[in-house]
């Protein structure tokens, strides 16, 4: 089933302001994460064509510094998002009849209240795919080494640049030692900023297409209302992959 087939029965539970939501998150990203990835990056183009002496030290630290601000804004952005998710489900759920503590759910069983709440899957939205992964990467920003890291080397080992590398200078090695396996560590991890962007535009996504549903699940619609979902649907059409 499709955003644009599906319709709430309980329509009046969901007037939560998911355009908001995206608002927010867009604004965090143009407000707070943009501004600081621009300065870090000023920082170390300054350094990279510096003579001074320790430059290239200075360098070095100013693009490990972006690397460690990359990590913060990454599970930043997923406590947004999750806080977000949890507050709409209570919305929808207001007499806790799905014996779910939505507080301390975790992200499958989010997904399963998720379904039985609003009868339509969360992969049915075209933002799942970035959402599922900013999922996994937060709890591997948070927890480092463990069962998230492996399960997101897995899935995205790009995001370990340097490890091929060194896999491979492993295996070219001639004094006998073993060549490197991975899992890589976490602390090798190299998120690209680009990720910060494709998460705050799935985060938009999804609530963009729950407002959606909402307005066309409406049982007497202003005049107004068609308007406002032709403009998202010209919208919808205009995503990229992310």
């Amino acid at each position: 089933m499709s955003i644009e087939d599906h319709r709430w029965t309980n329509n009046y539970l969901t007037i939560t302001g998911g355009v908001i939501h995206a608002l927010r998150v867009r604004a965090y990203y143009k407000e707070v994460i943009q501004p600081a990835l621009t300065t870090l990056d000023a920082q170390i183009g300054t350094w990279e064509s510096s003579n001074e002496d320790g430059a290239l030290f200075a360098a070095d630290d100013a693009r490990q510094l972006k690397r460690a601000t990359i990590e913060a804004f990454c599970l930043a952005l997923q406590s947004i998002w999750e806080r977000q998710l949890r507050g709409y489900l209570q919305t929808c759920d207001p007499f806790g009849q799905s014996d779910v503590d939505l507080q301390r759910a975790t992200w499958d069983v989010l997904q399963d209240a998720f379904f039985r709440l609003r009868v339509i899957r969360m992969d049915a939205f075209d933002s799942f795919p970035v959402l599922d992964l900013l999922q996994l990467v937060g709890n591997a920003c948070r927890h480092g080494d463990g069962p998230a890291a492996r399960t997101l080397f897995e899935r995205s080992p790009e995001f370990w640049p340097i490890w091929e590398k060194l896999v491979e200078a492993s295996w070219a090695m001639p004094d006998g030692r073993e060549p490197l396996v991975g899992p890589a560590p976490f602390g090798m991890v190299e998120f690209p900023a680009v990720f910060l962007q494709q998460a705050t535009e799935a985060i938009a996504w999804f609530w963009e297409d729950v407002e959606y549903i909402y307005l066309a699940s409406i049982a007497r619609p202003t005049p107004e209302v068609p308007r406002l979902m032709e403009e998202m649907q010209a919208e919808r059409r205009k995503r990229k992959q992310i």
